[in-house]
């Protein structure tokens, strides 16, 4: 699993997952999406780091799913 351990005078701040990973290293940046682009930037991310990464590993791996199911 990604993680990411910002160690912050504050303490350390544990980040797992990667588009949690990449929104967070983007704040405060040029990467950072503007306030008019945040909704397509969320959707898109969180897209991509869920049932669009999921396919694509299932796919590479050789699964498949049972003609039943």
């Amino acid at each position: 699993m990604p993680t990411l351990i910002h160690h912050a005078a504050e303490g350390d701040r544990v980040i797992t997952e990667c588009g949690a990973i990449a929104a967070y290293l983007a704040q405060g940046t040029a990467l950072a999406p503007t306030p008019e682009e945040s909704a397509a930037y969320y959707r898109w991310l969180f897209f991509a780091t869920g049932p669009l990464e999921q396919a694509i590993v299932a796919q590479a791996m050789g699964w498949e799913v049972p003609p039943k199911r």
